[in-house]
């Protein structure tokens, strides 16, 4: 489809789609066209050019002068409760610069009609009920623009495009009627009093981001534009997401603010209009974090469970303030990081990010790196501390950026944290419809009882589904995930060729259960006799044992991730339980390197087993 650009200052102002636009002629004369040789003989109009002092006095001569601007935009910010594109830009309507309120911003060219971006200006224009209203309004839109920019900046019509599809020599050009104009003001207030055929908050809402962006080019004051922009970006509904929806916007806003009084009985009218879905259970969660009604430890738990299968900035977030609160600032770190790498993450979400980060990072214990090669003996429990590697591959440091470990126990539970299991999908009500629903509960006893019934069966490797709403995607076996998500969809995948390698190599079927380990550990003392990874194919190799390893653990064991480095997947962290962590990848490696003269995986895991056990 052909169009017409109007730019001012080198600012896209007009867009006009399928033809020439109407009002944006007024600013400029016949003799300001522009002539451009296109083809073989043929020389066609690309558009007139003028200044912004040049078309802001042709249009005061045509009566659209400085006090008419600000007399029609008064009278139409009323009109904004019902015309406005958004419950924001209808909050924002007094706020703008005259003539800002009529801003056409897109022309249909097929229905010779204008969008407008905080108002609907189509009907808008049809329910005045008077002829041109619409051109006359975007001319005033355009007077009170061109009175806040440069009289020396470049005024543009750019219609090239269009002309190619018209005859050679045709001109598009053509004096628009702005006679209305005069009877704009009356109008406008007669709309008002009376009643309005268009409902309430008709017409596409636009994005809050896109107002902010299109706000910034529009020369508005400093001060107003701070104003505007702040109130967009701080508070506007996101235009696509699971907090879209205009039932959960509000709430959203509410919790935000700290505004607790009702809430609960609001989620519970929703939830029975709407139904129990994640973004009820992410707001409860914060509803219960702000009254303070559970512990902070279970709403940590139940917001970590759900980010494997829905993830969106609002819910990192809460679940890095709840691990934080649950005086856990090393599960929060993940969180943080995962809304810096989103490239839809709000400003104001990715700003508390950033600051939650430096905070995890300062209270965090930093890994000793002292030279040493020594091994200490470990249980099951123990966690991994790596130092720097004299392995040093094509990339398999990207990996195993350390294989020499050294081992502490964890960090002490914090105080005032509560030993409580976490509740899984399905006990959150985020299962098929007709399954009962296990509300959250504070008893420990009945939390793990719940979970113990919901934990998977033994697994052939080859067919491990992959998460509830994760797509499988094409991943290079070398890839470092950055999310959780990314982690569980790589790590099932490079699971499904270990196993898919065992039953094509060995002729057996590798399994989610102690045999399975079994054969895991067996193949790995064959595989490296001498303790010692030398290629980054033997790292791969290795990487996918800790790949099954992980998934048999979240699979069998009910753990999640809650520690996911960029580059040192031994420190990668799984929590099996309050008090219990695993490192598979650490396992694994310490597994090799000791030539399987230590506890094996089998006791490995069965330790896992008991200790996560009510």
């Amino acid at each position: 489809m052909s169009s017409c650009i109007l730019e001012i200052a080198g600012r896209v102002v007009v867009r006009s789609e399928g033809g020439a636009p109407d009002a944006e002629y007024a600013l400029f004369d016949t003799s300001q066209i522009e002539l451009r040789a296109t083809e073989l003989g043929a020389v066609r109009e690309a558009g007139y050019r003028t200044t912004a002092g040049e078309a802001a006095a042709r249009l005061a001569t045509l009566g659209l002068h400085a006090d008419l601007v600000e007399t029609v935009s008064r009278a139409a910010v009323p009109l904004a409760r019902t015309y406005a594109r958004g419950t924001m830009a209808a909050s924002l309507a007094a706020e703008l610069e005259p003539g800002d309120i009529l801003d056409g911003y897109v022309f249909d060219a097929t229905s010779r009609t204008y969008e407008g971006l905080w108002m609907n200006m189509r009907s808008l224009a049809a329910d005045l009920g008077i002829g041109g209203a619409g051109v006359s309004m975007q001319a005033i839109a355009l007077a009170g623009l061109l009175a806040r920019v440069p009289p020396d900046a470049e005024v543009a019509l750019r219609t090239l495009d269009y002309m190619r599809t018209r005859r050679t020599g045709e001109r598009s050009y053509r004096r628009p009627p702005l006679q209305a104009a005069r009877g704009l003001v009356q109008a406008l207030v007669d709309l008002g009093a009376s009643p309005i055929s268009l409902p309430a908050g008709s017409g596409a809402t636009r994005p809050a981001e896109e107002l902010a962006r299109v706000a910034r080019e529009r020369w508005i004051a400093p001060p107003r534009l701070e104003k505007i922009v702040t109130k967009l970006e701080g508070g506007g509904p996101p235009s696509k997401g699971p907090l879209a929806d205009p039932l959960l916007w509000p709430i959203e806003v509410a919790l935000s603010a700290g505004e607790t009084r009702g809430i609960v009985e609001r989620l519970d009218r929703v939830e029975e209009a709407r139904g129990r879905h994640p973004t009820i259970v992410y707001l409860r969660a914060k509803a219960a974090l702000l009254l303070e009604s559970e512990p902070p430890q279970v709403i940590a738990e139940r917001l970590m469970q759900l980010a494997i299968s829905h993830s969106f900035p609002e819910l990192s977030l809460l679940a890095a303030q709840a691990w934080i609160a649950a005086g856990e600032p090393a599960l929060a770190a993940p969180f943080a990081r995962d809304i810096l790498a989103a490239s839809d993450a709000p400003p104001k979400i990715r700003e508390t990010a950033t600051s939650l980060l430096a905070t995890t990072t300062t209270t965090q214990r930093e890994p000793d790196v002292r030279a040493t090669a020594k091994l200490a003996a470990a249980g099951p429990s123990s966690a991994p501390k790596l130092r720097a590697s004299t392995m040093r591959t094509e990339s398999a440091d990207s990996y195993y950026a350390a294989i020499d470990l050294e081992w502490r126990n964890p960090p002490a539970p914090s105080a005032h944290a509560r030993p409580t299991a976490r509740i899984p999908l399905a006990a959150m009500g985020l299962i098929a419809a007709g399954a009962r629903e296990v509300p959250p509960v504070a008893k420990t006893a009945q939390m793990f009882a719940v979970a113990s019934r919901l934990k998977s069966p033994p697994e052939a490797a080859e067919a491990l589904a992959l998460p509830v709403g994760l797509d499988a995607q094409i991943l290079a076996d070398d890839a470092v995930p950055t999310t959780v998500a990314d982690a569980r969809v790589l790590f099932t995948l490079q699971a499904r060729e270990l196993g898919r390698e065992y039953r094509v190599r060995y002729n057996v079927e590798l399994r989610t259960d102690v045999v399975g380990l079994e054969l895991v550990q067996n193949v790995l003392r064959e595989r490296f006799p001498t303790g010692s990874i030398h290629s980054r194919d033997e790292a791969l190799d290795a990487r996918r044992h800790g790949a099954f390893l992980s998934e048999m653990l979240i699979r069998r064991l009910g753990a999640a991730w809650s520690d996911i480095e960029p580059s040192e997947v031994a420190h990668w962290t799984l929590q099996i339980s309050p008090k219990v962590r695993a490192w598979p990848f650490a396992r694994v490696l310490r597994f090799v390197q000791m030539k399987g003269e230590e506890s094996d995986l089998v006791s490995y895991y069965l330790d896992l087993e008991g200790s996560a056990d009510p």
